[in-house]
């Protein structure tokens, strides 16, 4: 099943880069982009709004095994670990320790599962869906203009900021001012300050470049992009979509108690 693709691409000379949005984008469950929408839209609901811990382990695990097609496995394992931990000390802990602060700890493991859960989603769609994609989608759905250009530039920006920072990691590592978890915590004004001014810098021109590539490709304007690329809706759109609807319907239905 095919995606479709904008002439809005934004896509500056720095997409052609390992690792770039457009790259990634080739993976994953193949899923519809207004389809993937929906259900981003949808479990952040049930993530964030709901009481069901039946609906929330439900869509967690929906969420897990779509990131795990994407083929970022340490995405993966990493989100795998978070959203599990999270779920087992919010359940676990008031059960074994009584008292203030195991409730306290309990508390954040539980926001801390239910927004892994938002995470993981939101890194299956930057994994998997292009910034033309996100921008034909959104002209189809006849998205404000306010709404789909903040979006489509957000879905560019973020894997080249990505590999900024990798680079100003090297470039720190090679001068010997490791930039790592453990430095972090030994010195932790000076670790920000050597990857804070350095990405600043970068992103600032990381936009400069954004802007001019998506002016040139008439980004913001009121002619609709032609698509490059159409997507269909497949039988895996409709499996994501019962599935998802379904943990939806019945997270509805406990929060109603009917």
């Amino acid at each position: 099943m095919n995606q479709a693709e904008s002439t809005l691409g934004l896509m500056p000379a720095s997409a052609d880069r390992p690792g770039s949005a457009q790259q990634l984008a080739v993976r994953g469950l193949g899923l519809e982009p207004r389809t993937a929408l929906l259900a981003l839209l949808l479990i952040n609901l049930v993530a964030l709004s709901f009481r069901s811990h039946i609906a929330l382990y439900l869509m967690a695990t929906l969420t897990l095994i779509a990131l795990a097609t994407t083929g970022h496995r340490k995405v993966f394992i990493t989100m795998l670990l978070v959203i599990v931990i999270c779920l087992m000390l919010s359940h676990f802990l008031p059960l074994l320790f009584q008292g203030t602060l195991a409730a306290f700890f309990a508390a954040i493991a539980f926001w801390f599962a239910r927004f892994g859960i938002t995470i993981a989603t939101g890194a299956y769609l930057l994994f998997t869906m292009t910034a033309g994609d996100l921008i034909s989608t959104l002209y189809r759905l006849r998205a404000p203009t306010f709404l789909a250009v903040p979006l489509t530039v957000l879905v560019r920006y973020l894997p080249g900021a990505r590999q900024e920072i990798i680079a100003i990691n090297e470039a720190m590592s090679l001068r010997g001012i490791p930039i790592h978890p453990a430095a972090l915590v030994r010195h932790p004004m000076r670790t920000v300050e050597y990857l804070v001014v350095p990405l600043l810098v970068s992103a600032s021109r990381l936009a400069d470049d954004l802007t001019a590539s998506g002016l040139v490709r008439g980004l913001g304007g009121k002619a609709q992009p032609t698509p490059l690329r159409e997507s269909h809706f497949g039988w895996s759109d409709a499996i994501a979509l019962v599935l998802v609807l379904g943990i939806f319907g019945f997270a509805v239905w406990n929060q109603l108690g009917l």
